[in-house]
């Protein structure tokens, strides 16, 4: 988490999920990218950037292989940007792709450690009972 634009969320920190646009990718697993928020058809009215005070913003769901929903990668500004690109949606989706296959990957790291521990313990024990 970086917030050089003192948004105000520190480390650890939360935001009610029905109160951001993150509500809205969990529910339609879809990327919102938005350039300029006042110029934007869809969210210029809408109630999350009024109470953040953002003007672009973009948010790419990140989805295990499972297709559970994870959480959502964001960049917000309180200035308009150009986000709605080829190479900024692409290097986001790649992004949340990659922390989808790292989250998957410690996941499995885990499971493996464990069963191995469990047979080191059950070999243990066998051999105690000779």
């Amino acid at each position: 988490m970086r917030d050089e634009i003192e948004f105000g969320l520190v480390p650890g920190g939360e935001l009610e999920v029905q109160n951001t646009l993150c509500h809205e990718i969990r529910q339609s697993h879809e990327a919102v990218v938005i350039d300029h928020v006042a110029e934007d058809a869809t969210y210029c009215g809408h109630h999350t950037p009024a109470k953040y005070g953002f003007q672009s913003y973009i948010s790419m769901p990140i989805i295990l292989s499972d297709g559970t929903f994870f959480g959502a990668l964001c960049a917000i500004d309180p200035r308009p940007a150009r986000l709605d690109t080829p190479q900024t949606i692409g290097m986001f989706k790649l992004f949340a792709e990659l922390i989808a296959t790292h989250l998957e990957a410690a996941d499995r790291l885990a499971v493996t450690e464990a069963r191995l521990i469990d047979a080191e313990e059950r070999g243990a024990d066998v051999g105690a009972d000779r």
